[in-house]
């Protein structure tokens, strides 16, 4: 019955712990360089391979469109101009194709080795990736699918300069974190 009595006491005072968090202290508690430099690197590679998923991830989405419009070029018999419903002709697909096939070579590129992000390799992607709905827009084509169609290469290359952008925020805070580190003596 003792034993009972001494169970629910260290039960009771362990709950109160928890719900009462650690008691406080006034004084931080320091983590040697050793330490603090396995904290950083674990944490380096953590958002490494976070980021590799996410470029896999981005890289699938090109190699789907990519075969999405393989798959327009056999579906229409090669790129012979496109007809809707209205009558209303794109000019000849072969341009909007290359164009946008073109699009997505260089969005993998980038994806694969961000250092290649330079104004010149944006500016020729953004021209590339806009020609199709320039294209399109020329031969008479009305708001429709075949505008979100054409659409595609540019927002699949907001969508990727996006998320190179995010995932470049925790490779400069790493940055930041390194210099912070500080030196304890005698540790």
């Amino acid at each position: 019955m003792e034993q009972l009595h001494i169970l629910r006491q260290r039960t009771t005072s362990a709950t109160k712990q928890l719900f009462r968090g650690p008691p406080d202290t006034d004084e931080p508690e320091f983590l040697p360089e050793d330490e603090q430099a396995e904290l950083i690197e674990s944490l380096r590679l953590s958002n490494e391979k976070a980021n590799d998923q996410f470029k896999f991830i981005l890289l699938a989405f090109s190699a789907l469109e990519v075969v999405a419009h393989l798959g327009f070029v056999v579906y229409n018999q090669g790129l012979a101009p496109v007809m809707d419903k209205d009558r209303h002709q794109s000019l000849s697909p072969a341009a909007g194709t290359l164009f946008a096939l073109t699009s997505y070579g260089i969005s993998m590129l980038i994806i694969k080795d961000t250092s290649r992000i330079t104004r010149n390799n944006l500016l020729g992607w953004t021209v590339v990736s806009v020609l199709p709905i320039a294209l399109a827009l020329l031969g008479s084509v009305a708001w429709s699918f075949e505008l979100l169609w054409w659409s595609m290469p540019l927002i699949l290359q907001v969508l990727d300069l996006a998320s190179l952008w995010i995932m470049q925020d925790p490779d400069e805070a790493f940055v930041h974190l390194e210099k912070s580190q500080y030196k304890l003596k005698g540790a």
